[in-house]
């Protein structure tokens, strides 16, 4: 498979900088600032999202033009990549390099155990809403990853492991909230920056 990066302009570079920069200045106590951020999109037909140890981060143009429409789902699994390059959670494993690894190689390199996803989740709920967010939306990504499994193989393996996430973070949420709204679908307004910046994106999709 030939995937290829796509070139962001200098406004949504920006844009996802800003979004760093604010998660990091509201988690002082979890994040830092010293570790700068390097963004890939890249342009494939598969749905993907992972990042690597010393801040790596990529993101599919098909999971961005597909499934993220609303910005406050990519604010969540924006956040979930960064906690975890900057607390190096990333599975040991042996392997031996052959010259070459592919996307799908790599995203089976970077996989997690459910119990440390839901860890992850926790996080990233708390980060996101000390940011001004809606930490919650990571329970609405948790759903359209359940709805949408077969997009989502690659990255998991099997839906039985999503499933398993959403019901234990459904379980956190109501434990560490007086009262759990619930909310079916998440708010659609959405910056003007993130529907630029994914218009972007969708031209290089054609």
């Amino acid at each position: 498979e030939e995937v290829k990066q796509v070139e962001l302009s200098k406004s949504s570079k920006q844009y996802l900088q800003n979004l760093y920069y604010q998660l990091v200045k509201n988690n002082e106590l979890l994040l830092n600032d010293s570790l700068k951020l390097k963004f890939y999109i890249v342009n494939s037909p598969r749905t993907f999202y992972f990042s690597l140890p010393g801040g790596h981060i990529f993101f599919s143009q098909q999971l961005i033009q597909k499934h993220l429409e609303h910005e406050a789902l990519f604010i969540s699994i924006f956040c979930y990549e960064v906690i975890r390059t900057h607390k190096n959670i990333y599975q040991k494993k042996i392997i031996i390099p052959t010259g070459f690894i592919n996307t799908e190689k790599l995203i089976y390199l970077t996989r997690l155990e459910v119990d440390t996803r839901v860890e992850v989740g926790k996080w990233t709920y708390h980060s996101v809403n000390r940011a001004g967010f809606d930490g919650q939306a990571y329970l609405n990504w948790l759903q359209t990853q359940n709805k949408h499994s077969l997009d989502f193989v690659l990255m998991f393996g099997n839906s039985r492991e999503v499933s398993r996430e959403e019901f234990l973070f459904k379980n956190f949420l109501v434990k560490n909230r007086d009262s759990l709204i619930k909310r079916d679908v998440i708010a659609l307004s959405s910056t003007r920056k993130y529907y630029k910046f994914r218009k972007e994106i969708a031209r290089h999709g054609k």
